[in-house]
């Protein structure tokens, strides 16, 4: 009489290998979905199929599209960066600096350009995108509504509406000119706007 097999322990539909491997591959499949179809047309099918796992490996870790697009672009940026929330100028310019050196490779153009720059007609998506846009400009909207909590803005200020003014021209040089901004261009925007929000009260 045989011996019944030994369990091994791992959850029904969850894919054999190291996590953070399959965590790779989802990632690396859903950057290239992106890049391929669009946010708008993203398939979480398509996206499983070239990670070699099931779709329910991805729906576990991203619940929805946004959060597994917002975690592939993490991939693109530097993991090692760094910067003081006290100093609002510096901490500006690092990380919209790390933002254009993403967008100044062709895959993070064209990833931009699919997130940003198509607004589909159907509703669902479009909240979905806008949804995408705010929490990925979340961290500069918390640098800039904590400096205005320190008094170093004005109380008068919208910490939503300046990281606008922050993004925008970077967002338009690297999307719209294939001109990404430089890090001493970046340096002059954000003296600029910040100029301008001191001046606002």
């Amino acid at each position: 009489m045989r011996s019944p097999k030994a369990k091994t322990g791992r959850p029904r539909g969850r894919p054999p290998g190291d996590g953070e491997a399959i965590v790779a591959r989802i990632l690396a499949a859903a950057l290239a979905e992106v890049g391929t179809h669009g946010f708008a047309d993203l398939s979480i099918e398509r996206i499983a199929k070239a990670a070699d796992v099931n779709k329910t490996s991805v729906y576990r870790r991203w619940p929805t599209k946004v959060d597994l697009v917002l975690a592939a672009v993490g991939t693109l940026r530097d993991p090692k960066l760094r910067i003081d929330p006290s100093d609002l100028r510096g901490a500006l310019i690092t990380v919209l600096t790390a933002k254009s050196r993403v967008l100044s490779t062709p895959q993070g153009r064209q990833i931009g350009r699919a997130t940003f720059l198509i607004d589909p007609d159907d509703p669902a998506t479009a909240a979905e995108l806008r949804s995408l846009r705010s929490r990925g400009q979340q961290p500069i909207v918390d640098l800039v509504q904590a400096a205005i909590e320190r008094g170093d803005l004005p109380a008068s200020v919208d910490a939503e509406r300046a990281t606008d003014l922050f993004v925008g021209p970077l967002l338009y040089r690297a999307l719209l000119l294939a001109m990404p901004m430089s890090e001493a261009e970046i340096e002059q925007a954000v003296d600029q706007v910040l100029a301008g929000l001191a001046a606002s009260s």
